[in-house]
């Protein structure tokens, strides 16, 4: 596993999307804050397409070939904190994915460190153990630069000021 600091959004392979395995009323997936929330936000279909998946019962790593994103479950809920358990779950499966399409690239965001409140600390040992040894699983981390561009996904505003930002 490499890696690199950039923007998640620059890559032009696989994204992985970490994500909750909440629903809301209407069967979406709650992608209400940061990196989930900016892949609604470009990719208005993936709510609805992710909900369908968590209300079918998946409970794991969900890849989906239209818009080219893996994700990533860190939390069972929206509102708690990441589990480093789900992580552990999610970055052995990502391994198998990576494993079985040795020809293609997955960024991955570190996992569960920011909304999900887990240290960096926390989550390396688990991107080591299941990662590590892959050369096409490559982790992304946001400098502060990246960052300002996504200000809306770490609060509120409106989905086509952030769209606008992501282009």
């Amino acid at each position: 596993m490499r890696t690199v600091q950039g923007d998640l959004w620059q890559a032009r392979i696989w994204r992985v999307v970490t994500t909750n395995l909440e629903v809301n009323r209407d069967g979406r997936a709650v992608m209400g804050r940061g990196v989930a929330k900016q892949a609604a936000t470009l990719y208005p279909d993936v709510p609805g397409l992710l909900g369908l998946a968590i209300q079918r019962g998946q409970r794991g790593v969900v890849c989906d070939a239209g818009s080219r994103l893996v994700f990533f479950p860190v939390k069972h809920r929206w509102r708690e904190m990441a589990s480093a358990e789900l992580i552990e779950k999610s970055a052995s499966e990502l391994a198998d994915l990576a494993e079985a399409h040795p020809m293609d690239t997955f960024y991955l965001p570190v996992p569960g460190i920011g909304f999900g409140g887990l240290s960096r600390g926390a989550v390396q040992p688990i991107l080591d153990e299941w990662l590590d040894h892959l050369d096409n699983v490559v982790l992304v981390e946001r400098g502060e630069e990246v960052a300002g561009r996504y200000v809306d996904s770490f609060r509120g505003g409106s989905h086509d000021d952030a769209r606008a930002r992501l282009r």
